[in-house]
């Protein structure tokens, strides 16, 4: 069972994760991503500890879905609650980091409309990973 439908769809078989370039596309993004978290004091926080090949994977999954490559599962969603409760991620900094992945997507030339719709998906999964106002 699905926990999320994949509205992001740009035709009957094209995702956006497929209509701007895939792979390619995705560690461009991701790497700036992850740079830029970095280098965010109140962010880095979050992160220490991790390794940076481990943080660049789990993020490329987290966008990857947010581009349509892949549904989260339920379990995958628990486990997403799960590995992010115990950080006091909080509202603010969750949404640092959805803007930093806003001017990414951005950079990389995404269609507005797209960008939104990106934005919305990621803002539906801020129940799943925000813990602290």
């Amino acid at each position: 069972m699905f926990a999320k439908t994949l509205p992001h769809l740009t035709s009957a078989s094209t995702t956006l994760f497929e209509k701007y370039g895939g792979m390619p596309t995705m560690r461009i993004i991701i790497g700036n991503l992850c740079t830029k978290i970095l280098l965010r004091p109140n962010l880095t926080r979050y992160f220490e500890g991790l390794d940076l090949e481990e943080l660049i994977t789990h993020q490329i999954c987290f966008v990857g879905h947010l581009l349509g490559k892949t549904a989260l599962l339920d379990e995958q969603v628990n486990n997403l609650r799960r590995h992010h409760h115990h950080l006091g991620i909080t509202q603010h900094s969750y949404g640092q980091v959805a803007e930093i992945l806003r001017e990414e997507l951005i950079a990389a030339k995404f269609e507005h409309a797209d960008v939104e719709i990106v934005m919305n998906i990621m803002y539906d999964h801020r129940k799943d990973i925000v813990t602290r106002r």
